[in-house]
């Protein structure tokens, strides 16, 4: 297997293992720990996603856009749009969130 490949296989593990910890923060944990985690979480794992999409590029790329994502995800949740979303379809709340949090 090359290092490509064995990259994107640690990462996709990486990615798996991430999903159900942020959901386990989600909705098992409550108060200020528990939404502090879920948020760290919800980042890396859009790291995670984007180095597996760009596996062959610098750490810098898929860090910038993982944090223009979150940026983008928060100002969004400044529109009402995200609600609207969630409202259509429940599951966006993951995805979206539901309002703006300046901690986040």
């Amino acid at each position: 297997m090359g290092s490509i490949s064995a990259r994107r296989l640690t990462l996709g593990i990486i990615a798996m293992a991430m999903i159900p910890a942020g959901l386990s923060a989600r909705y098992l944990g409550g108060g200020f720990a528990a939404d502090l985690s879920g948020g760290v979480l919800y980042a890396a794992l859009f790291y995670v996603f984007f180095a597996l999409i760009l596996v062959r590029r610098s750490p810098w790329i898929p860090a910038s856009l993982a944090m223009l994502w979150c940026f983008g995800i928060e100002f969004l949740q400044l529109t009402g749009l995200p609600a609207l979303l969630v409202s259509m379809l429940p599951a966006a709340h993951l995805v979206f969130g539901s309002g703006f949090a300046a901690l986040d």
